[in-house]
């Protein structure tokens, strides 16, 4: 008789369904398939087995399913009660994991906060920024900006863009009743409202095309028109020529929504850029604070990208000083992570790459120290449950049951931290992170789609990295060796003091880096500004006549020893401009100031002199430069020396020591100030020893040593997370040595009763039982100090000023590391030394 294969993928289906060992049903239904074929052909019992897998599908999901449900169920239940048999191990590894996972929930907010600006633009990937590329001493510098006629050159000539827009920004003097303010201007081409899907609250964008338009911001509207509906009121303006003019308000923006770095308040046509003072919109000489392109698809980015080239001699045949290189495009709602960050003068803000990666290292460093701490906890407890794991395998139980119980064990204690978790991140770190950065997150379950992810993805990565290996190692175990006594665990064979030592050494690391950047912070902080900071208040000036009413106020208080105003002031505000000095053209930070600002502030002057008051020259040609900008020319005297700023040339008349100008980056940067008049300033420096100066007209003054207490919310956040992560580190180590003890000092407690009877003193008890924690508390050292120590090395050799290394903060964080184990330790020890012999042995 023939033999006949049944359906290939019907027969695996159909003892996927079965389940038989034996192979009974199967070879029941593969006789009478055979019989079927040799009666009435194979193609027809081909499909008579089809058929009857088919029927038995349905009946066979449902049973398998109902099984899984109800084995499931047992397995919850085994859960719950095997966290109550053990509640030291569970409130430890509970408690660990939902301080975890509700920092690094926090964490995932942030990076998701900072990484999604401008994501509200409904043609975000599709808009791009124009920038350009300049090279200066052989180095690449690029900017945000662009030619002020590219734009529309661009949508006429380039078939793949559909629109081009372009955006610039000035002051202007803004009318209200008897009083000015100083207001922003922006100017932006038809269209900005279709590109940048910015909501308007009431009226429409026609004041993009209409010249006696303006829209304005909702913040602008409750200044100027409290209470009132102000599309079709009048605003008077007075632009930067002097020029003034009456606008009718055609529409007002909704408020701004939190995740856009764009902002205006009054917005108008950019035709009228030049008739307000501004360059010719046509000149190539001239450029545009940004100029955004829409393109048809944003695969056609590159080609785009290639054409540009061809504008670049347009530009450089017009302005001989800033020579442009290239021309790039930059994506608004997806910005390079490794370049964006780099633009200067970039209208939309770009965080740097290494702020999500630090934050999120940070987190997932918390997240393994307590799965470590988690599998050693589970490995310490498993000789309780031994019996019970011998007894089910040689009652038949499979590997795969073992697997799938201990498995569901921990995902039950992981679901219970979770939700703890989210209880801690909404009660304790969201509030302390506000209360830092002052940035508001909130845990939206409804709708942030992103949170369920990163609480599946949490949850799944906890229960398999913390809970994987000990459900396998435990099913693994054979039933004779279990029964018979002869099972050798764990920490016999080394595990647990490698695990152990892992985490010390993670826990060293986080603490070492902790008090790092806490040292780092404090240096900076208190690093030489360079300057006398002490006793500066600085005072926001809104309109012109506000200084000169301000400082007649306080000059004539005998506390006040100086006043100053400044356009610009030091650690606020500064401007980029290119410098020519003898035929060689470079980058330098331009200050616009007053004649006191310099002794207000306390600058030390190296050579010549500071701005004279009576010297009229002054205010149209003499500026004052920094020793770098000397330094860097090779001025040995600079005084007299001559340097031409666009088309003006301008005389050196003095030369101040270096200042820090911001924390991060020092203070090795050329500097120039030079004089602007008093309707340009917009701060007022005020000298005074009274600490608790203010000025009745300004709620807003600042005092010059605070300049700097924001100067990186990144920087200011990881000092401040990762001194509390390391705490948390600290204390969830701490923990886990102390369950472990726990767990050592039962199991050798019978040990340690037959050594003191012998005679063992409590000193040889104490060495005897941490023995073992002592070893792996040296090699953790040994390891986590020389990484941790290069690791810093090589990232503070990226930072943008000198930081040198210091051995104290790797020192304490060691002696920190060892007291608190000897503390948790000694909580155990004592038991073990206090222990009566006769109580232990009392029962052999």
């Amino acid at each position: 008789m023939e033999f006949h294969k049944p359906p290939r993928l019907a027969a695996w289906l159909l003892g996927w369904l079965l389940n038989d060992e034996g192979n009974t049903p199967l070879g029941d239904f593969e006789e009478y398939f055979n019989d079927l074929a040799a009666e009435h052909g194979e193609q027809r019992a081909r499909w008579w087995y089809r058929g009857q897998v088919l029927r038995l599908l349905p009946d066979q999901l449902a049973e398998r399913a109902l099984w899984q449900l109800i084995m499931f169920k047992s397995y919850l239940v085994l859960g719950f009660r095997a966290l109550r048999k053990d509640k030291v191990s569970s409130v430890i590894n509970i408690a660990g994991l939902s301080g975890a996972i509700g920092i690094a929930l926090v964490i995932f907010l942030f990076t998701q906060e900072i990484n999604t600006f401008e994501d509200f633009h409904v043609n975000g990937d599709r808009t791009y920024l124009i920038g350009h590329a300049v090279e200066e001493d052989g180095e690449t510098y690029t900017f945000g900006t662009s030619p002020t006629p590219l734009g529309p050159l661009l949508a006429t000539e380039i078939p793949q863009i559909e629109r081009a827009v372009r955006y610039s920004e000035q002051e202007v003097m803004v009318q209200s009743g008897d009083d000015q303010f100083r207001e922003t201007l922006s100017f932006a081409d038809d269209g900005f409202f279709d590109m940048l899907t910015f909501p308007l609250e009431s009226g429409e964008g026609s004041a993009l095309v209409d010249p006696s338009g303006v829209v304005i911001s909702q913040k602008m509207a409750r200044k100027y028109f409290s209470g009132t509906d102000p599309v079709g009121k009048e605003v008077v303006l007075t632009y930067g020529n002097g020029r003034t003019e009456t606008l009718v308000v055609r529409g007002v923006s909704a408020p701004f929504p939190l995740k856009s770095s764009l902002k205006f308040d009054f917005l108008v046509s950019f035709e009228k850029l030049s008739a307000t003072g501004g360059p010719d919109p046509a000149d190539w000489a001239t450029f545009a604070d940004g100029t955004f392109i829409l393109l048809r698809s944003p695969v056609d980015a590159e080609a785009v990208e290639a054409q540009l080239a061809n504008y670049v001699s347009a530009q450089n045949d017009a302005n001989q000083v800033q020579q442009v290189r290239s021309y790039f495009l930059d994506n608004v709602r997806n910005p390079n992570p490794f370049t964006a960050w780099a633009i200067h003068d970039r209208l939309l803000s770009a965080p740097p790459v290494w702020e999500s990666i630090g934050v999120g290292v940070v987190g997932l460093l918390v997240l393994l120290i307590v799965c470590f701490n988690y599998i050693t906890i589970s490995l310490g407890s498993v000789h309780r449950r031994l019996r019970e794991i011998g007894i089910r395998k040689a009652s038949g139980a499979e590997k795969r049951q073992l697997v799938t119980q201990f498995l569901t064990e921990n995902l039950v204690l992981c679901s219970v931290a979770l939700l703890g978790g989210l209880l801690i991140a909404q009660t304790v770190v969201l509030p302390w992170f506000y209360e830092s950065t002052n940035m508001a997150l909130n845990v939206d379950l409804f709708s942030n789609p992103g949170i369920w992810a990163f609480l599946i993805g949490a949850l799944a990565f906890i229960g398999l990295v913390s809970g994987a290996y000990p459900a396998f190692y435990v099913s693994s175990f054979q039933p004779v060796e279990i029964l018979r006594g002869k099972l050798k665990l764990a920490e016999k064979k080394g595990l647990m003091a490698i695990l152990t030592t892992v985490q010390f050494v993670l826990t060293i690391m986080t603490i070492s880096i902790a008090l790092f950047l806490v040292s780092m912070d404090n240096a900076l902080t208190d690093k030489d500004w360079g300057y006398d900071e002490e006793g500066v208040v600085m005072v926001p000036v809104s309109t012109p006549g506000d200084f000169t009413r301000m400082r007649q106020d306080v000059s004539g208080l005998s506390h006040v020893a100086s006043v100053a105003g400044a356009a610009h002031h030091i650690g606020s505000t500064r401007k980029m401009i290119s410098v020519d000095t003898e035929g060689t053209e470079a980058q330098a930070i331009f200050f616009g100031v007053g004649p006191e600002y310099l002794s207000t502030m306390g600058l030390e002057v190296a050579a010549g002199r500071a701005f004279g008051v009576d010297v009229a020259a002054d205010s149209s040609t003499a500026i004052v430069i920094n020793r770098t900008f000397a330094t860097e020319r090779g001025w040995l005297d600079p005084i007299g020396m001559e340097v031409r700023m666009g088309e003006q040339l301008f005389q050196v008349v003095g030369m101040v020591e270096d200042f820090m100008i911001y924390p991060l980056e020092g203070s090795a940067f050329p500097v120039v100030f030079g004089l602007v008049s008093d309707a340009e300033f917009r701060f007022m420096a005020v000298r005074t020893p009274d600490e608790a100066f203010q000025p009745a007209e300004s709620v807003e003054s600042f005092r010059q040593v605070d300049v700097f207490m924001e100067y990186d919310l990144i920087l200011r956040l990881t000092v401040q997370l990762t001194r509390f992560l390391g705490l948390f580190a600290l204390f969830i180590s701490c923990m886990g040595l102390f369950g472990m003890a726990a767990q050592r000092a039962a199991r050798r407690m019978k040990e340690v009763g037959i050594r003191k009877t012998m005679g063992a003193s409590p000193l040889n008890v104490v060495f005897l039982v941490n023995r073992g924690f002592l070893y792996m508390l040296l090699t953790a050292t040994c390891i986590a100090t020389p990484v941790c120590w290069l690791v810093l090395s090589a990232a503070l050799s990226l930072a943008p000023m000198e930081i040198p290394m210091s051995v104290q903060p790797f020192i304490l964080a060691n002696l920190l590391v060892a007291a608190l184990a000897a503390v948790s330790l000694s909580l155990q020890t004592r038991r073990l030394v206090r222990t009566n012999p006769a109580d232990v042995l009392r029962c052999e």
